[in-house]
Formats: C-alpha cells, sequence, structure tokens
C-alpha cells in the first residue's frame, strides 16, 4: 500500500512559495521562479500562437506538461 504525505489537511489551504522569486518545481523539473506574464492578445492569429507559446513554455518549465 501506498504511503502519501500530506501537505495541508485543514486550514484555509497551502502556499508553495512565499514570493514571486522562491523556487517552485513539480514532477523532478528544476525549480524555477514566477513566470512572467503572458501578453494579452490583441486579436491577430500570430499575437495568440506567442501567448500560447510562451504558456506552454510556463506548463513545462515548471514540470506540468512533458518536455
Amino acid at each position: 500500500m501506498a504511503t502519501y504525505k500530506q501537505l495541508s489537511d485543514k486550514g484555509d489551504g497551502t502556499i508553495l512559495g512565499q514570493s514571486a522569486s522562491d523556487l517552485v518545481g513539480f514532477h523532478g523539473a528544476t525549480p524555477s521562479d514566477q513566470y512572467a506574464t503572458v501578453s494579452n492578445v490583441s486579436g491577430s492569429l500570430g499575437d495568440t500562437n506567442s501567448a500560447l507559446s510562451s504558456v506552454i513554455a510556463l506548463l513545462k518549465e515548471k514540470g506540468l506538461m512533458a518536455t
């Protein structure tokens, strides 16, 4: 039977990192600081693709999406 460690089982929740410069990583990824904002999409396909690429890069950097 597997044993799991709970980060929090009571209270108002759990925070990982106290500031934007604290490093966090998931699934064995190298911890990194908070990702910069993704610029607003103005409606053009190029801007949409750029914003989507930034979101995918963020997910991969944090280990939340396979590289």
